[in-house]
């Protein structure tokens, strides 16, 4: 079995299916249950360990892979009574399809924001900014409740070295990708080492990376 990531400590394992909530003035419970109707698996507690994928599963499991920048981002209340819950709606400009269909503009729905002085957090879910340059794996956009294959392992971004001044891909745990088996790491392992300045060749670029993933692409199709 391939080691697993703690979301918050968690010791439930269900793989891409569960979630940790921590609020912030105000713990929402109750609508847990409703999740179940997403097609997710659901226990009393609220943490959970997500197994980190392949970089096959990875690209093999998305339904869109695409790269694009984010333009905008939106948390909003949805639902009533003890279904009511927060979640945030990301829009992308697309600048390349990899895998799937996407038209110019893209909106993803994501479960967790804040809205006023209340905040949903949501283990593995991302923290989009307007501007960030992104490459996202995404698998049931507005009914999983985070759109990404592998929860946190399916989403990316392009930032640049501030040493070399080279633009490399960034996990969620903010360490740098050094090849495309890296995506199977679970986050937070390695983030010391990898958090410091290495050369350009000891991190994946964003068109290499990408070159992996159109090869993968292309050679799954039948």
């Amino acid at each position: 079995m391939r080691p697993n990531d703690d979301i918050c400590g968690a010791e439930n394992r269900f793989p891409d299916r569960d979630l940790l909530l921590c609020g912030r003035r105000r713990l929402i419970r109750t609508w847990l249950w409703g999740l179940a109707l997403a097609g997710l698996s659901l226990l009393p507690a609220l943490a959970t360990t997500v197994i980190p994928p392949s970089f096959d599963e990875l690209v093999e499991r998305a339904d869109t892979v695409f790269e694009g920048r984010v333009t905008a981002t939106r948390s909003k209340w949805v639902g009533q009574g003890d279904a009511r819950r927060i979640k945030t709606e990301y829009t992308f400009a697309v600048d390349e399809v990899l895998k799937g269909s996407a038209a110019a503009t893209y909106t993803l729905e994501v479960l967790g924001g804040t809205v006023g002085d209340v905040t949903l957090t949501v283990g593995g879910s991302p923290d989009f900014a307007v501007g960030d340059r992104v490459l996202l794996f995404v698998t049931r956009n507005r009914t999983q409740f985070v759109p990404f294959v592998g929860v946190m392992h399916g989403h990316y971004k392009f930032e640049q070295d501030p040493v070399t001044k080279r633009d490399r891909v960034v996990r969620h745990d903010g360490s740098a990708l050094q090849d495309e088996a890296d995506v199977a790491r679970p986050m937070g392992a390695g983030m010391k080492r990898l958090r410091v300045p290495a050369a350009s060749s000891q991190t994946i670029t964003p068109e290499a990376f990408k070159d992996k993933v159109r090869a993968k692409v292309r050679s799954s199709v039948p």
